[in-house]
């Protein structure tokens, strides 16, 4: 893991994956230091599985912003097959689903055939509601933005680019009714935990991981 720093520049984590900074929580998530990326596989069952690593310090009311590279590595769109993955900010170390937590993040799932990635803010647990974008989840990859942007009033932004130097015109789904008074503690990965098991699952992984504060762009 890197820390850069420059004037007026706060980076919170710059993870490269070269080393294993991460805490996991059940199965299918977790560092491969040889690829340098964090794998994950995603679908619904009912034991908690994830994997989370500290904030140097907690995010919320300023400006702050995740950037990742995210690579769906495989996923079939066939209906009925609920495949579920979420990332982003938490106040919870938990990796639980069901666990009521401060989160802002991106999520998605398929449900009766219905795959989009999805910005959620919330108070409560995961998984829930979010404001659709119009990507579909696929074997693609993409490089995701997840921002908020303390100078334009309570809202929050989630950015997808199909460029590697984000120079494209990204798809977004903003979140309007951001609450400021919510605070993040913890950057997690994880599936969803549910009473009863999905069909089917999705796998892939991040990498680049860079989260910044009191910033919407990454340092120079």
């Amino acid at each position: 893991m890197k820390f850069p720093s420059g004037a007026g520049c706060s980076a919170e984590i710059d993870d490269d994956f070269t080393s294993n900074n991460f805490t996991d929580r059940g199965s299918g998530f977790g560092v491969d230091t040889t690829e340098e990326r964090c794998d994950w596989i995603a679908f619904r069952g009912n034991s908690v599985n994830g994997t989370f690593i500290a904030l140097p310090s907690e995010l919320g009311a300023d400006s702050f912003l995740v950037q990742f590279t995210l690579v769906i590595s495989a996923f079939s769109a066939t209906t009925g097959n609920e495949k579920y993955f979420w990332v982003g900010l938490s106040s919870s170390n938990s990796c639980n689903s069901t666990t009521s937590q401060n989160n802002l993040a991106m999520y998605f799932h398929n449900y009766s055939g219905e795959a989009n990635l999805r910005l959620q803010s919330d108070d409560n647990g995961t998984f829930q509601g979010g404001v659709l974008s119009t990507v579909q989840a696929s074997a693609f990859t993409k490089y995701i933005r997840i921002y908020y942007d303390s100078t334009a009033t309570t809202t929050a932004k989630l950015e997808i680019y199909s460029n590697s130097d984000f120079s494209d015109t990204p798809v977004t789904a903003t979140d309007t009714s951001y609450d400021t008074s919510l605070r993040y503690t913890n950057f997690v990965m994880m599936g969803m935990k549910h009473a009863s098991a999905g069909a089917g699952s999705a796998t892939g992984y991040i990498k680049d991981l860079k989260i910044f504060n009191d910033r919407i762009t990454p340092c120079p």
